[in-house]
């Protein structure tokens, strides 16, 4: 079988069997949670770096051709494949074209054998305005202008939609890069995970708690602090169903 071998032979050699075999094995991890939390929450692992190779491997390019093909350097490019460095969304879109697959199968693997034969897409929003419309009447929001998201969440509502997490205060599986998937249309309830708008305006990511009256919400990681809430000043946005892990 011939093997298709990088140029700056940085890469490993791939060949049609390996290939194979790596196709095989893409699937999504459901990462185990741990005992009393989590309970309703799924969390997805991808390695979308892996299926990059794969079909590069396939269609037989190097990485001196997929970066040309993207407009990107080749070193840039590099340490994205060998996890030197995080790829951004925009890198991925354009890597998926040049494939000639989407995004949403780069990052969700959504070819795997247990992907829903219809996976929903939901808005990636990044800020509370744009969630509150989008909860309200997502007929208001200019669907051309935002970032679309495969969500692999069954339970997921027709408004749901994902924010991407940016600080560590919520800890696994909510890690600072992965992305949150928010049902607004979900009751509020105790020990909820979800997102607020507070009076300043910001998105605050927390569990929420009621005691003694008083509304608490309390972050996963003990080293921040919980935010004590005056529930006519803050808006609920909705609440965690799901959280997808991108490497």
């Amino acid at each position: 079988m011939p093997k298709v071998i990088d140029k700056i032979n940085i890469l490993c050699q791939y060949d049609y069997d390996k290939w194979h075999k790596i196709i095989n094995n893409l699937h999504h991890k459901t990462i185990s949670k741990r005992e009393g939390m989590f309970t309703a929450i799924g969390a997805y692992k991808v390695d979308w770096v892996d299926r990059t190779l794969a079909l590069m491997a396939q269609k037989q390019l190097t990485q001196l051709d997929l970066a040309d093909a993207i407009g990107y350097s080749q070193s840039g490019l590099n340490r994205i494949l060998t996890r030197q460095r995080k790829g951004r969304v925009d890198i991925i879109t354009r890597i998926s074209k040049a494939l000639g697959t989407s995004s949403e199968n780069l990052l969700h693997g959504i070819d795997r054998e247990d992907a829903p034969s219809q996976q929903m897409s939901v808005p990636v929003l990044t800020n509370a305005e744009s969630m509150l419309a989008w909860g309200n009447n997502a007929e208001s929001v200019d669907r051309n202008t935002i970032q679309w998201l495969g969500c692999p969440i069954d339970s997921a509502g027709s408004r749901s939609f994902a924010y991407k997490v940016v600080s560590d205060d919520m800890t696994a599986p909510y890690m600072t890069g992965c992305y949150v998937f928010v049902d607004p249309g979900l009751e509020l309830k105790q020990g909820a995970d979800a997102l607020f708008r507070m009076p300043n305006g910001h998105i605050a990511f927390r569990q929420y708690q009621v005691v003694a009256g008083q509304v608490i919400l309390k972050p996963r990681n003990p080293s921040y602090p919980s935010i004590t809430a005056d529930e006519s000043e803050i808006s609920y946005l909705g609440s965690a169903i799901g959280a997808l892990i991108v490497n």
